[in-house]
């Protein structure tokens, strides 16, 4: 085990101890809120962009950038909210372990993944560079099996 190992595992523990700590049903909100707050902003905001400047007299680009994350917030705390109803109702039904338990293997699995990303960048990087010498990935437990982590499941999502 050496520095590489500790770099990888300490996002990946972070994850877990987040997802153990909020739930599975809080973990996957937050993701899907940042994904339909995105969505949402690109459908709507033009909307709410040509009621701003019918209500207020400011720059169009300033209405745009406002109407964008007015779209986005709003949608991500609705979701934000309804995934802290979903989760009280969980822990009321006793179920409020198993998404805990859930919480911990999804946080760590989504930050491994994001770990497996940035390694492969600083591989494609890493090829002009030599910012990470041979010997130090070779020497490495975890370095391997996380990089391939992010081809795995794109195969997986691209297959599907």
């Amino acid at each position: 085990m050496n520095i590489i190992d500790i770099l990888i595992l300490i996002p990946i523990l972070y994850g877990l101890i987040r997802g153990l700590i909020k739930g599975l049903v809080h973990e996957l909100t937050s993701l899907v809120a940042i994904v339909l707050g995105v969505v949402g902003a690109r459908m709507w905001a033009p909307t709410l962009k040509v009621q701003l400047l019918e209500m207020i007299d400011m720059d169009p680009t300033v209405a745009q950038v406002i109407s964008y994350c007015l779209v986005f917030f709003a949608i991500a705390l609705s979701l934000n909210l309804l995934g802290r109803l979903v989760s009280k109702l969980l822990s009321a039904v006793s179920l409020g372990g198993v998404n805990k338990l859930l919480g911990a293997v999804f946080g760590a699995v989504k930050l491994a993944l994001i770990v497996s990303v940035v390694i492969n960048l600083v591989e494609f990087v890493d090829v002009q560079v030599n910012f990470i010498k041979d010997e130090t990935k070779h020497s490495s437990v975890c370095y391997e099996p996380i990089k391939r982590l992010a081809a795995v499941a794109w195969e997986q999502v691209k297959n599907d």
